[in-house]
């Protein structure tokens, strides 16, 4: 065991977005050696690079979208709609369980315009407001269509494990 007085530890959690903490690093040096001596930011960069690779190979890949962005394409699907009216689609359609906020909106809608799913479909001035419109492309019913074939597969595996346990009852 180490004498506490002697030595320090020094703690890293890597957290990444909204996956929490996705890894840990422990360092203990003694107080004769700066942190740059001991490696200690070396280290802490390697293992951030090497967690932020395994998160990005593992946890994202360009097939998947989020609950946000899916109820998003979603409510634009049947006809434009303007910010709000997307909020408040998008609060409708996943019964209250995701509420957007208006800077959360429109970082999505544009992004989503750039990646080519969403196209601004035409702009109109209510009581002095501008308020522009924004329509799904074809682009973005592939995505949404890819997203739901997606959904309904791992509906029926979730489903079919549940079920081979009978203890547990599922709609």
């Amino acid at each position: 065991m180490q004498d506490p007085e002697r030595y320090g530890w020094f703690s890293l959690a890597v957290s990444l977005g909204p996956h929490g903490i996705i890894g840990r690093w422990d360092h203990g040096i003694s107080p004769e050696h700066s942190l740059l001596q001991s490696g200690f930011w070396s280290s802490v960069i390697e293992a951030r690079r090497t967690l932020l690779t395994i998160v990005i190979l593992s946890v994202y890949n360009d097939e998947m979208i989020r609950e946000p962005t899916f109820l998003i394409l979603s409510a634009v699907s049947p006809e434009p709609l303007h910010g709000y009216g997307i909020l408040k689609s998008v609060e409708s359609l996943s019964e209250g369980r995701v509420r957007l906020r208006p800077g959360t909106l429109y970082a999505a809608l544009d992004r989503l315009v750039a990646e080519g799913s969403l196209t601004a479909d035409s702009e109109q001035v209510v009581d002095g407001r501008l308020r522009r419109y924004y329509r799904i492309t074809e682009e973005g019913v592939a995505v949404l269509n890819e997203s739901i074939k997606r959904l309904e597969s791992n509906i029926a595996a979730a489903k079919v494990q549940l079920s081979r346990r009978p203890e547990i009852k599922f709609a």
